[in-house]
């Protein structure tokens, strides 16, 4: 650090300016510990600015390097726990027909048959029925009723299944 000590130096840290400061005081800031490896410096006839560890003669405190940090979480973590054994694999968004009993599945196989069959009945009573006749048919009504009791059955019998998986 033996210049001329009309030449200032600049100090700066972080891109953030300290000061401006002569060779000697540079000096003194460097035997006090006050100048860091992390910061860096310019005068006068310098290209750009350096590392204030590559000034000759200039003491400076070595920092600790700085670990590198630890990588971001996702927002979400998704894992996969089996279930025990022991305890039933949870149901979610809809009932699974698998654990449901005998009675339940027949009740729902028979329910769907009246929904379709009384379905079919009413639309063919109404399809075929002769202009010039009024009213609805026995076999419309029939059809209609059937179609409708399967309906509230098949209602019955799927809150059944939920509540016997509850």
């Amino acid at each position: 650090m033996s210049d001329n000590p009309a030449k200032l130096w600049h100090l700066a840290k972080a891109d953030k300016k300290i000061g401006t400061f002569t060779s000697q005081q540079l000096a003194d800031m460097g035997k006090a510990g006050q100048i860091t490896s992390d910061m860096i410096v310019w005068r006068d006839g310098m290209d750009k600015w350096q590392p204030a560890s590559k000034v000759k003669g200039l003491a400076v405190k070595q920092l600790p390097p700085v670990p590198p940090s630890a990588p971001q979480q996702p927002a979400i973590t998704v894992a996969f726990v089996p279930a025990p054994a022991s305890q039933p694999m949870p149901v979610s968004g809809h009932v699974t027909i698998e654990k449901t009993g005998k009675s339940l599945k027949l009740q729902q196989l028979l329910s769907f048959l009246c929904i379709v069959i009384g379905f079919g009945i009413a639309a063919i009573a109404i399809t075929t029925r002769r202009p010039d006749t009024t009213g609805i048919s026995s076999a419309a009504s029939a059809g209609s009723l059937m179609f409708v009791g399967g309906i509230m059955w098949r209602v019955v019998t799927r809150i059944r299944v939920w509540w016997h998986h509850g």
